[in-house]
């Protein structure tokens, strides 16, 4: 077994220099179940505490802001006060900020461990844009004791990396021919490869990021740009901030017609949790980080998720399973029931995707 295979890295929240038995971390652990369940006594039921000590533990996070974080309500149980709830999102808002960090500095940690320790020869490295399916391949390898290590970087760098040759294994997002330029100058370089498979591993919706029930009643990037509603974005150079333009450019409007009082985000779970903390009023991302977050969404595009390998090294144990998910039903169950992530293309090459692509366009 790889030290890989059990290793965890978190980040931790402290009050002041002498911080009671890490207080303010069980509190927003237990803010975030509470949450999640409806009650404290379905958290607590779920997640095995004692009543009596959730209870204690939410008292003395009282005294500690000096006011309730949370409140019984007669005829309804528990809830979150607007403090209680302010500092989940702001848990939420930190979490999906380093969750990709985290998982790349977990990857560092665990494969040099495992070197040092002689745990596992076969190891497969891997470079991509953050995607929740990705996520769902790494962590299936590491399951099966494959070193798999992951860096999180923007399409162009992961694509460019694929070309010279320098990761075993690439994910990357196209959203095909006609819509986005940068994207078709990648599969000009990409198609007819003759040493570099590229296969379909996912199609996943793109679209409006906006608060539940949409009040603003937000149905296109015209509406974003012309009421001037607070937007947040994903970094300039991203793969979903290049479809974000072409969709404005579509309709003859500029990214300068984006209201955007905040730095942009690297993920589209960044991007989601700031909506969902009230801060913006939209953001631009994939269907499943809408959801992950309770937030609804409008569908604007469709892009598909590659995975794609040198062929030199299609024989190496551990890309021969991370290729072979690509036809697993019990993984592509697993993908579907991702919110937004669809698989019927899953496993075409690119050359079959982009026959399939021209096909559906008028």
């Amino acid at each position: 077994m790889t030290v890989l295979k059990q290793l965890r890295v978190r980040h931790r929240w402290s009050l002041g220099p002498q911080d009671n038995h890490d207080l303010l971390a069980r509190t927003m652990r237990m803010l975030v179940e509470v949450h999640e369940c409806g009650s404290l006594a379905k958290a607590c039921e779920l997640y095995g505490h004692a009543y009596r000590h959730a209870w204690g533990l939410l008292h003395a996070a009282e005294q500690l802001f000096g006011q309730p974080v949370i409140v019984m309500q007669r005829g309804r149980g528990t809830e979150l006060t607007e403090l209680g709830l302010r500092l989940v999102r702001a848990e939420q808002r930190v979490t999906a900020r380093l969750e990709p960090i985290l998982a790349e500095v977990t990857s560092e940690l665990g494969r040099e461990l495992d070197d040092l320790l002689h745990c596992q020869e076969d190891r497969v490295s891997v470079d991509a844009s953050h995607c929740f399916a990705m996520d769902s391949v790494v962590n299936t390898l590491v399951n099966h004791d494959i070193a798999a290590s992951i860096r999180w970087l923007d399409n162009t760098q992961v694509i460019d990396r694929l070309l010279k040759g320098q990761t075993d294994l690439a994910g990357f997002h196209l959203t095909g021919p006609g819509l986005n330029t940068l994207d078709t100058h990648w599969l000009e370089r990409l198609a007819g490869g003759l040493w570099c498979d590229v296969r379909v591993l996912v199609q996943r919706e793109l679209g409006l990021i906006v608060k539940t029930d949409n009040p603003l009643k937000l149905t296109t990037v015209r509406d974003v740009c012309q009421r001037h509603i607070r937007f947040v974005n994903t970094q300039p150079g991203s793969g979903s901030r290049e479809v974000m333009n072409q969709l404005m450019a579509a309709q003859g409007l500029s990214d300068e017609a984006l209201n955007e009082p905040f730095p942009a985000e690297h993920t589209h779970s960044a991007v989601a949790a700031f909506v969902a903390s009230g801060m913006a009023d939209a953001g631009f991302g994939v269907r499943a980080a809408a959801s992950r977050f309770g937030l609804d969404f409008v569908h604007l595009a469709t892009e598909t998720y590659f995975m794609a390998w040198p062929k030199a090294m299609a024989e190496r144990p551990g890309l021969v399973h991370a290729i072979g998910l690509l036809h697993d039903p019990a993984f592509l169950a697993q993908l579907s029931a991702i919110p937004g992530y669809l698989t019927g293309h899953t496993g075409q090459t690119l050359e079959q995707w982009l026959a399939s692509e021209h096909q559906a366009t008028p």
